[in-house]
């Protein structure tokens, strides 16, 4: 974790990000600069994996958003996976359900 408590791993570069700690407040230029590096760099779907990460105010929100609009001026599309219901509530309220991924099914 950085001194902003968020860290960020691309497992392949400019296809997948995975995000860890608060996105949020003083952590999301960090984020910001990484996502749209990895948004930059890479072809065709950007994953970005949210399952370590608290999105925790809209400040977090605008990073995904944002992203998503630079993956699309690109050519792009970005693709959330494991979005905690928080997340995926604000991106349905504001008409980009289809940027996250569908959750898995329970294990019954």
């Amino acid at each position: 974790m950085n001194e902003w408590g968020v860290r960020l791993r691309h497992p392949q570069i400019g296809r997948s990000v995975h995000v860890q700690g608060r996105l949020g407040g003083r952590s999301v230029a960090t984020v910001r600069r990484g996502l749209h590096r990895a948004v930059d760099v890479g072809s065709g779907d950007l994953v970005v994996d949210l399952s370590g990460a608290e999105v925790i105010d809209a400040a977090g929100v605008g990073v995904v958003v944002g992203t998503h609009l630079r993956a699309c001026r690109r050519g792009r599309r970005l693709v959330i996976v494991s979005a905690s219901p928080r997340l995926r509530a604000a991106l349905v309220q504001i008409g980009l359900a289809h940027i996250v991924a569908p959750a898995p099914a329970s294990a019954a």
